[in-house]
């Protein structure tokens, strides 16, 4: 009898075990550029990209790169407040035959204030819609910036990246977790870039971004990838079939932690089509946080 008990006793363990493990399963997979769909407990967000580059004799300094923060707020049931603002900084040593010089600037970008509603939640589904304008607060001194430590790092939201331009960004956003712990999630929406300098001879131009992420959720951590892009939708450079116009595609694997408030994870990135990213960069490296704001 004693040794049925200790196997019941054992077994009630287990279970219990297997219930706390796929609490995690609740948590949307993490990933490094799709938005995800709106968070019922509020989150912060602390995100940073490296671009490492091909061109011999010059690269960007360890700590170059693209830094952000954002803050998912619920306000209603179903209806959240986010926002986010990148931080740049790009810095290099170039050596070339013995001349050698330095080079270091940073800003920050543009901000980044919106809203997000949940069209459906269940424990294993969450669908989203967004609206999101990034205001034109980036300073326009330093033409590097925007373009090296921010398009180069993550060219699906350029929006944040160009001075003295409103962008108005929508997004549809559905998430899923199987049973068998198969991730996926699919992404969607369009992006306004308006010029709000007078003197410019810019136009309003439109793109429309897109992403998708398989993966499994394992005990303990969730292994993704996932492909995001854009593509141009105005003006003289459009073509899908181009791979020297202003579409880009780039593909992402990570790993991050599944359980607890705090959930770190590591991220590598490659571009797919783009001749000219491709041209400049090795890879991206990514590391992301996501902190939940409520128990």
């Amino acid at each position: 009898m004693s040794r049925i008990f200790k196997l019941r006793s054992v077994m009630k363990l287990f279970v219990l075990g297997l219930i706390v493990i796929m609490g995690a399963s609740l948590l949307p997979a993490q990933s490094l550029f799709l938005e995800g769909p709106a968070s019922t407990k509020g989150k912060l967000t602390f995100r940073y990209v490296h671009p490492s580059f091909k061109e011999v004799g010059s690269n960007m300094t360890a700590l170059s790169g693209n830094y952000e923060v954002g803050v998912s707020i619920p306000v209603l049931s179903r209806l959240n407040f986010v926002g986010s603002l990148p931080y740049l900084t790009y810095g290099y040593n170039y050596d070339w035959y013995g001349y050698t010089d330095k080079y270091r600037e940073s800003g920050l970008g543009n901000l980044s204030v919106g809203l997000q509603y949940l069209l459906k939640s269940t424990e294993n589904e969450k669908t989203s819609v967004s609206l999101i304008a990034s205001l034109p607060t980036m300073k326009s001194d330093d033409e590097d910036i925007p373009y090296f430590a921010g398009m180069l790092a993550n060219y699906t939201e350029i929006g944040k990246y160009f001075p003295e331009t409103l962008t108005l960004r929508g997004n549809f956003a559905h998430h899923a977790i199987k049973k068998s712990g198969l991730m996926y999630g699919v992404e969607v929406g369009p992006d306004a870039l308006i010029p709000t300098d007078d003197s410019s001879e810019r136009k309003v131009e439109l793109f429309l971004h897109y992403g998708g992420m398989v993966g499994y959720r394992a005990p303990l951590v969730d292994i993704v990838a996932e492909v995001v892009g854009n593509v141009y939708l105005t003006g003289e450079d459009y073509n899908y079939y181009d791979d020297n116009s202003d579409n880009l595609t780039e593909l992402t694997f990570g790993v991050s932690l599944n359980r607890g408030r705090i959930r770190p994870g590591v991220y590598y990135s490659a571009i797919l089509f783009n001749k000219e990213f491709k041209e400049y960069l090795k890879g991206k490296f990514g590391i992301k946080v996501e902190i939940d704001l409520k128990k």
